[in-house]
């Protein structure tokens, strides 16, 4: 499910952009003077716009403390800035996303507790704290491999190929992972008493 704009680190995440390219500009003057700028930023800055949000919400999923994602967050924009003039990458959601992972150097998933406000864009629309909490400690309690490769694909909205980019790992593991992820899930929720469409009792 997409990611939407109307959450805290989304909204602030125009001004760290902003902040980022100036920074990029004021410690390397080769690109004010050159002409390819002009181009450079008609290209970043769509991309910037359309992948803020996804961005954000992969760092926030992989740190524990907000100063440590900002900090991450404006490393991946000035490295992937930089990357610009060398030409665009043909994904660019992906490659932002594989910048950020290497940044942080260890899998996202096995780094954070997921919490209630990460299970309401993959469990079903009014689902109550309780359901929530259970489907929370289900996907805490999946293997870290599986957990990622879920989340990438439930929570951030990535595609099979998207996600192989990431993970720098091959398609065909990518489905493997997700299909082993949701079958752990339906089983620790069928133990709960739900059945396999989460949130909803048996």
């Amino acid at each position: 499910m997409a990611i939407e704009d109307s959450r805290r680190a989304n909204h602030d995440a125009p001004k760290k952009i902003h902040k980022t390219v100036k920074k990029l500009l004021s410690f390397n003057h080769q690109y004010c003077d050159r002409g390819p700028m002009t181009k450079i930023r008609q290209q970043f800055d769509p991309i910037s716009v359309r992948y803020k949000a996804v961005v954000a919400e992969f760092l926030r999923l992989q740190t524990t403390q907000g100063a440590d994602s900002d900090e991450v967050f404006q490393e991946v924009w000035l490295d992937f800035f930089r990357c610009l003039d060398r030409g665009l990458p043909r994904y660019p959601q992906a490659y932002l996303l594989q910048i950020a992972r290497r940044k942080v150097g260890r899998s996202f998933a096995a780094q954070r507790t997921i919490e209630l406000q990460d299970v309401d864009a993959i469990a079903a629309p009014g689902t109550n704290r309780e359901i929530a909490s259970i489907v929370a400690q289900a996907l805490n309690d999946l293997d870290p491999e599986k957990r990622e490769v879920f989340l990438m694909k439930h929570k951030l909205g990535l595609s099979y190929d998207e996600i192989a980019k990431v993970l720098e790992i091959p398609s065909g593991t990518v489905a493997s992972r997700l299909h082993r992820a949701i079958n752990d899930l339906k089983a620790d929720l069928g133990k709960a008493g739900f059945n396999t469409r989460i949130g909803e009792r048996a």
